[in-house]
């Protein structure tokens, strides 16, 4: 379908149109803007729900986060205003994070994992007017008793059982998909995407203090690393944790609206490893205990170690049989583990230990370092690639959409 047709056809179906894009974006939204413009039907988003895999394409995809960004402007969300979100890997975070931005909004994330929300978070929240706040569940509301008075909204994206909301807090609280509604009740957006790209994007807590990223920060980091891995937008990632650190901010949904690479969501933390073998990334980002767990559990689906069915694939890992028996039995375990198709695995902070790394690398998997902030450790040379010995590796010349 021609763009202008496209773009037609979404106004008379009561779509939100896009404005004329005409350069470079600076913002993270605006690259959203421009991923659903250049590849309106390409695929951009899977999760997993009730063991079935649902997709969002690009146009979609930029629909749903400006019908959010309508329904938050209902409940009064006005520019440098914050969101607070406290979620597992979830597409409704992710979105919801985008249409705060949008509005030229900030959003401060948090482990879900973290102690639950009391007095000292209000006065965090306070301190940086984090009225809006995004719960992974109905349950937590118990929580946010000390804190309604400063609260215009509350949303949550699971009610598992019936709950009983704080006095006075009832018409602050609606789940993500009645905030979805709202929207579509008040209309379409009347303005352009907020922000510009020195404006602070996400608030992160670490051991250090408070962390602000700006728009440029996360773009120029993003960019750093979709220049130096080769990736396009026929890349997967696949995102196991929340978006609360830096370098999941920088190294996956960065180069994900940079490229229009398709991110993927497992259904939940328990189902990770398994999501992931389904899917095949071929981007991964984690840290070193993650990789470590992973080690573990390869070494786990070999043979008992002292039997000579253990001595016959650590010999073959060791390429003592040459290169051929090494690439079989490396790539056997690679889909055990979900890395059949990986060619970038991001080890983000503190390095694997030497027989962790010397694992991977014989698995045909070639971790390599990414701090945070920081710049990436040299590529390795690699004796062996995650490809037959005679396959040959085709380069793309990048664009800052992806492949050309």
């Amino acid at each position: 379908m021609e763009a202008g047709r496209w773009h037609g056809s979404c106004e008379s179906a009561g779509m939100h149109p896009l404005p004329p894009f005409s350069s470079t974006p600076a913002t993270l939204t605006g690259w959203l803007q421009a991923q659903a413009r250049l590849r309106p039907a390409g695929l951009a988003l899977r999760h997993k729900q009730a063991g079935l895999w649902q997709e969002r394409r690009w146009w979609t995809l930029q629909q749903e986060v400006a019908t959010l960004a309508a329904g938050l402007r209902a409940r009064g969300f006005q520019p440098g205003h914050w969101l607070q979100v406290r979620c597992q890997p979830r597409p409704e975070a992710l979105l919801l994070s985008l249409a705060a931005l949008w509005l030229g909004g900030r959003v401060r994330l948090g482990h879900p994992g973290a102690a639950p929300l009391s007095r000292r978070t209000a006065a965090s929240a306070e301190a940086h007017d984090a009225h809006f706040v995004l719960l992974d569940r109905a349950d937590d509301l118990a929580g946010l008793a000390d804190l309604q008075a400063g609260l215009h909204w509350v949303g949550y994206v699971e009610r598992r059982a019936a709950v009983t909301l704080p006095a006075g807090l009832q018409d602050r609280v609606q789940s993500s998909e009645e905030l979805l509604l709202e929207g579509r009740a008040a209309g379409a957006l009347d303005e352009p995407i907020q922000g510009e790209a020195d404006d602070t994007a996400f608030l992160l807590q670490t051991e250090q203090g408070a962390l602000s990223l700006s728009h440029r920060d996360l773009l120029e980091g993003g960019l750093a690393l979709v220049d130096q891995e080769g990736l396009t937008h026929r890349d997967e990632a696949f995102a196991a944790r929340a978006f609360a650190t830096e370098a999941q901010l920088r190294y996956l949904l960065a180069p994900w609206l940079l490229t229009g690479l398709r991110l993927n969501f497992p259904e939940r933390l328990a189902t990770r490893d398994a999501d992931r073998r389904e899917i095949g990334p071929t981007l991964v980002a984690g840290t070193c205990e993650t990789y470590q767990r992973v080690a573990r559990w390869v070494r786990e689906a070999l043979p008992p170690e002292g039997t000579w069915q253990r001595h016959l694939v650590e010999r073959a890992l060791a390429g003592r049989y040459g290169r051929l028996p090494r690439w079989v039995v490396g790539r056997r375990l690679r889909d055990v583990i979900g890395l059949t198709r990986t060619r970038a695995a991001l080890l983000i902070g503190a390095p694997l230990p030497e027989d962790d790394a010397r694992f991977f690398a014989s698995l045909g998997v070639a971790v390599r370092v990414w701090p945070e902030g920081g710049a990436a450790s040299p590529r390795p040379s690699r004796e062996h690639d995650s490809a037959p010995p005679d396959e040959r590796t085709v380069q793309f010349n990048l664009h800052p959409w992806g492949a050309v």
